[in-house]
């Protein structure tokens, strides 16, 4: 899947439908619909670059290829050494899950595209009964690279699984307590004890400290849950994303501001995905895997992790699955973008006509002006305690 997404020709398509009055009320025809840019993921990487989005360039470069290539090796050759010390009977030894902290972060770049798609198809531009508007139609590429994503994440979970249930035969064969005792001498002498005042002494203080440490940690477990389940409510109901567009086009726009809510986020892409002209399973598959990773796998485990509250070793298992920060990352980074990449495609598209207005007239064709809004802030709150809560109840 990873590879069959890098080799795609597009992720998805820019398509400028126009529509004039005159001629649907003569003729009944249809809109036109020019596709003006094939986007994939060689093409994001160089607008980044021309947009002079290195910070960023580099993020996408790590999380969207180093990180997908490493565990497209890494998680095959774990599985054989796995198998290999289960055949010799060495599997009671402890395995390093390096990749799975990672691989939760290859969607950054979805969440990229996903916040372009979003801020640039509310352009709809009015005039006269004419409508010219902009829509994104996501393509297989795409859908393949959040597939290979998805698979990941789920292998890294059946391995966990696995690891933990899988007995040790390094100590199935020693003997037990009850088979030495029979063969210990009945009036054997009474030992004198190994720890001397002082070690016993340090010994009782270092159980204290581990008490006194278990119990700070309780603490912060409940307490970095319950805030961020407080935080999450929050982001709900606050606006995440807030869009302006300014200049010489949007003076045509029906609303020349954009408020975009973390709990209309599935919706708005499926409505805008229809209207482009995706394809419904590739909406569907999209959608279920970011919705399942980002909000109903880290909800679940939260609110089930509070109703088990003696034994959340199973937090482990899911641990590779709860993924809010992939969406925090995208959304401390998309304001720089959504002020350059927009108007830098409108300038490649309009042959350098964008730029003459702005030189003759003082005003740009259209710029998008963008900034976080409360619910962002919320969420970022939300995924930083909730993974602090999970690696603590994890340790």
């Amino acid at each position: 899947l990873f590879w069959g997404s890098f080799v795609s020709s597009s992720w998805f398509d820019v398509h400028l439908r126009i529509q004039v009055s005159w001629m649907r009320e003569l003729f009944n025809g249809d809109a036109t619909d020019t596709i003006l840019q094939h986007m994939n993921l060689a093409s994001i990487l160089s607008t980044l670059k021309e947009t002079q989005q290195q910070p960023v360039l580099v993020l996408i470069i790590i999380t969207a290829i180093v990180i997908p290539l490493l565990s497209i090796i890494y998680y095959p050759v774990s599985l054989i050494v796995r198998h290999r010390d289960f055949v010799t009977g060495r599997q009671g030894r402890k395995y390093w899950n390096l990749m799975d902290p990672f691989v939760r972060f290859s969607i950054f770049v979805v969440w990229i595209l996903l916040f372009l798609d979003l801020a640039t198809s509310f352009i709809s531009l009015h005039w006269t009964g004419s409508v010219i508007s902009v829509h994104n139609r996501i393509e297989s590429g795409l859908a393949a690279y959040i597939l290979g994503c998805t698979a990941v994440v789920v292998l890294a979970v059946i391995m966990r699984v696995g690891q933990k249930n899988i007995p040790s035969r390094t100590t199935s064969n020693l003997p037990s307590e009850a088979e030495i005792s029979p063969y210990m001498e009945e009036d054997e002498p009474a030992r004198e004890p190994l720890l001397g005042p002082s070690e016993e002494q340090d010994r009782t203080s270092s159980d204290v400290t581990k008490r006194c440490m278990a119990r700070i940690s309780r603490f912060l477990i409940f307490e970095s849950g319950l805030v961020a389940i407080l935080m999450l409510i929050t982001s709900f109901f606050e606006p995440i994303l807030k869009v302006r567009y300014s200049g010489l086009a949007a003076e045509f726009l029906p609303s020349r501001e954009q408020s975009i809510h973390l709990g209309q986020l599935p919706s708005l892409l499926w409505m805008r995905g229809d209207a482009a002209g995706t394809k419904h399973w590739i909406l569907l598959i999209s959608g279920a895997s970011l919705v399942l990773q980002t909000f109903i796998v880290p909800l679940s485990t939260l609110l089930l992790a509070f109703g088990t509250a003696d034994d959340r070793k199973w937090l482990a298992f899911l641990y590779p699955a709860v993924n809010p920060l992939s969406l925090t990352l995208a959304l401390l980074v998309i304001v720089p973008i959504l002020e350059r990449v927009p108007e830098y495609l409108l300038e490649q598209e309009t042959s350098g006509l964008c730029q003459d207005f702005d030189v003759v007239l003082g005003e740009s064709c259209l710029v998008l002006d963008s900034k976080l809004g409360i619910g962002a802030w919320c969420w970022a709150a939300h995924s930083v305690l909730l993974e602090v809560f999970m690696l603590l109840s994890i340790a």
